[in-house]
């Protein structure tokens, strides 16, 4: 066995053994409970919660948590109610459950119930499997992109191809197969490729779902890995005005950052509203743990501006939002010749490295995405739902590689600009009848058209149209829900005549086909949460995937694509069992995807030589896959006190056909957590401090030169969060202050998901501070 292994076990048993010895058997019992908005999944702060026998009432904190202290064991009876809810009784069993979750449902919504979630799961009205990162988490962990908040979800990766573009991944499946959701608003632009990430801010979203299983269907084809759904704030249940302003300082690449988000509601039995949000981002070059990754800077802005007008019935919002940024490209990436190639793939550091600087230069890109949307929702009856959606957005994205023109005439134009827009239709009704069942049809409508200009492109100009239709079916009791998903989709492809290396093409596509997903939810007081999906998808080829031909400046390389690509069809199984005893938690999902004619990129034998210098190139194949894993995590988590967590995922890929390795997956990880929390001590509130261990292992399955290097070596990193709200006035609201350490030990190492790893390493320290004002 290698001495890093030794390392990684030393570490992994180390850090367990320090947790254990710091927790302690309690002589009385302290009962925890969490109250949330059934719907919008949002911390209720100052609910109240009154035990009847002891006369005695509780307030939860502004996270929605409350603890109480000294129970004997025993059954007790506790009133939760929270004004503008419906009020719910609950019975505590002390000492077999002390943890408790109180979904509370707005009295101007009768589809929802209140939910006591003894076990920790997410119920909500579709029958949903989802992993949810609430307000709380996020302020924590929020980093530079969706992708980094999302490592916060066990299973959940990210793919990075510059200093502030990456890509989640999930099991696996990232890109195509993944669906982001900004509120009702599915994101577009991602048939661009991997160097493009969600169009979004990230000080917008207040919480975070990834949702898989039956569910999962209704959002299309490319949610067969599933569906990363962003959510904004609320809005504010009573009349008013508020706002929250957000500072962040990053040490690695002197980031700053700063988002403002100003909101009012005005009237009583019709209510309406604004809520606006501007933020803005300015980074320099990153730095590993030895040098300057140059050209590595960003510029990025943001705004969104909503409105609504309502009553309980009744409700139209309407968003507008804008996301621009300007994303340098690692200079050492693109290269004149050949023989620089070879020689920088080998080398151990880049051959460019300059000094720190904020100036985006040559290659870099520009990014802007702006989106419209009006959601109308009525309610029929008490039972009956009704909306209707309407969106409009448009990508545009601008490339400028490292100035190697040789006419003076086309100096400064962008060597690529390509413009997507999308429109999209959805009607939907949600029905609950008979007590125990729900159900949910609709319909969805999209025409999208791309246009190319610049002194190449990539992919050609094409039309595509889409039709849907879908219906979700749950039954549900006390114990146990069976959920139901079928979707019908029809698309079209459209690409016009045009001129490659010297030839003229056409092409028009049609795909169809149909996804079904059934998922079986248990609750056993014994035996916890048990969770099983049977879902089978299909995902008709990109238009990059058939049609790509250039060099892709984000990501250095030069990728071909295959126009006899043909549909994906994937088999899905997942197997997930949450359990909460005390303050226990733990969570272990298994689940093994076959696939069908799966698409992915596989490395050229040689390189290709442009105009424009040597670069990696990659051709888009397709094969049958399995992919098959499982992650868990076991925690101990009291409300105060010392606190521990390990995380484990591990992940096989298999080429089917050729018997190999599927190149370019995760490899194996797992995490390990040391935690202390402290009681609110007069103007201090939920103070924590916590030290995190990420161990990555070499992704050992792979094909010996079928890349252009091997896998990069295994990697222990050490993180470091620490926190706390702070009371400046009893009239004010609390200022929330973390601060965090990344990369602690400063060490070197290459990610393999990073599309950056042939030519540098990973960036080194980070210190950031996150200050969140409320007011």
């Amino acid at each position: 066995m290698k001495p890093f292994c030794f390392k990684a076990i030393f570490l992994f048993f180390g850090l367990n053994l320090f947790a254990f010895t710091l927790l302690k058997a309690q002589s009385e019992y302290v009962v925890q409970i969490k109250i949330t908005d059934s719907l919008s999944q949002e911390p209720l702060a100052y609910a109240t919660v009154s035990m009847d026998k002891q006369r005695q009432s509780f307030l939860s904190n502004e996270q929605g948590f409350l603890s109480i202290p000294h129970l004997k064991a025993g059954t007790y009876v506790l009133h939760v109610s929270f004004v503008g809810y419906h009020h719910h009784d609950i019975i505590l069993d002390i000492p077999k459950q002390l943890n408790y979750h109180v979904e509370l449902c707005p009295e101007a919504f009768h589809l929802h119930e209140s939910l006591v979630q003894a076990e920790g799961n997410k119920a909500v009205f579709s029958g949903r499997q989802q992993q949810v990162l609430d307000a709380t988490e996020i302020s924590k962990r929020s980093g530079q992109n969706l992708a980094e908040l999302l490592k916060n979800i066990n299973g959940v990766k990210a793919m990075n191809s510059a200093g502030g573009i990456a890509k989640p991944v999930i099991r696996g499946l990232s890109g195509q197969r993944l669906v982001v959701m900004q509120g009702n608003a599915r994101l577009e632009g991602q048939q661009w490729g991997d160097d493009h990430g969600p169009e979004l801010d990230p000080f917008m979203a207040n919480s975070v779902a990834v949702i898989k299983g039956a569910a999962a269907v209704e959002f299309g084809p490319e949610a067969m890995g599933g569906v990363i759904r962003v959510e904004p704030k609320p809005w504010r249940k009573d009349v008013g005005t508020e706002g929250t302003l957000n500072l962040q300082g990053f040490s690695n690449n002197r980031q700053g950052a700063a988002s403002l988000r100003l909101e009012s509601v005005y009237g009583k039995k019709t209510q309406w509203g604004w809520r606006t949000q501007a933020t803005l981002r300015k980074a320099g070059d990153a730095r590993s743990a030895i040098y300057n990754l140059s050209n590595t800077g960003f510029n990025e802005q943001a705004f969104q501006a909503s409105t609504f007008v309502g009553t309980k019935r009744w409700k139209l919002e309407t968003t507008f939002s804008y996301f621009a940024t300007e994303q340098g490209i690692l200079q050492a990436s693109h290269l004149g010749n050949f023989n620089d190639l070879q020689r920088a793939l080998r080398a151990e550091k880049p051959l460019i490295i300059l000094p720190f600087t904020y100036q985006v230069n040559r290659p870099f890109q520009q990014v802007s995405h702006v989106l419209s949307s009006s959601m109308f929702s009525y309610q029929l009856n008490s039972k009956t739902d009704i909306k209707i959606n309407y969106t409009q957005q448009v990508n545009r994205r601008q490339e400028f590689d490292a100035d190697r023109i040789y006419n003076q005439a086309l100096q400064g134009r962008a060597a690529m600009d390509l413009e997507i827009q999308t429109l999209q239709a959805e009607q939907l009704i949600e029905r609950k009848w008979r007590g125990h069942w729900l159900a949910k049809v609709g319909s969805s409508q999209s025409y999208q058209f791309n246009t190319t200009q610049g002194l190449q492109f990539i992919i050609p100009s094409f039309i595509s149209q889409s039709l849907g239709a879908f219906a979700l079916l749950k039954y549900y009791n006390e114990n146990s829900s069976l959920s139901l998903g079928l979707r019908h989709d029809w698309r079209s492809l459209e690409v016009p005549t045009f001129q490659r290396l010297s030839r003229r093409y056409s092409y028009q596509r049609y795909f169809s086909g149909f996804n079904a997903g059934l998922t079986y939810l248990r609750n056993s007081p014994k035996w916890g949460q048990h969770t099983i999906s049977l879902q089978s998808a299909w995902r008709p080829p990109a238009v990059n995937e058939l049609y790509s031909y250039g060099l892709h400046y984000g990501l250095a390389n030069f990728e071909i694509g295959d126009s006899n690509l043909v549909p994906e069809r994937a088999w899905l199984l997942d197997w997930n069992v949450k359990k909460v005893w005390r303050n226990w938690h733990i969570d272990a999902g298994v689940y093994g995807q076959l696939f069908r004619n799966f698409i992915y990129r596989l490395p050229s034998a040689t390189p290709m030589l442009t105009i424009r210098g040597a670069f990696p190139a990659f051709q888009f194949t397709q094969s049958q896959v399995l992919i098959a894993g499982f992650d868990a995590s076991i925690a101990y988590k009291p409300l105060l006190a010392w606190q521990w967590e390990s995380r484990f995922s591990q992940l096989y890929a298999q080429d089917l056909d050729l018997n190999r390795a599927l190149i370019f997956m995760p490899a194996n990880s797992m995490e390990h957590s040391v935690a202390y929390v402290w009681g609110d001590r007069k103007k201090l509130r939920s103070p924590y401090a916590e030290l995190r261990s990420v161990w990555v292992a070499r992704q050992h399955r792979f094909v010996p030169g079928l890349d252009f290097i091997d896998p990069p070596a295994a990697y222990v990193l050490l993180n470091l969060n620490v926190g706390f709200s702070y009371v400046l006035h009893p009239k004010w609201k609390a200022w929330n202050v973390h601060m965090s350490v990344n990369n602690l030990l400063n060490k070197s190492y290459r990610d393999y998901l990073s599309r950056f790893r042939y030519f540098t390493d990973d960036p080194g320290v980070n210190f950031i501070i996150r200050l969140q004002i409320p007011f």
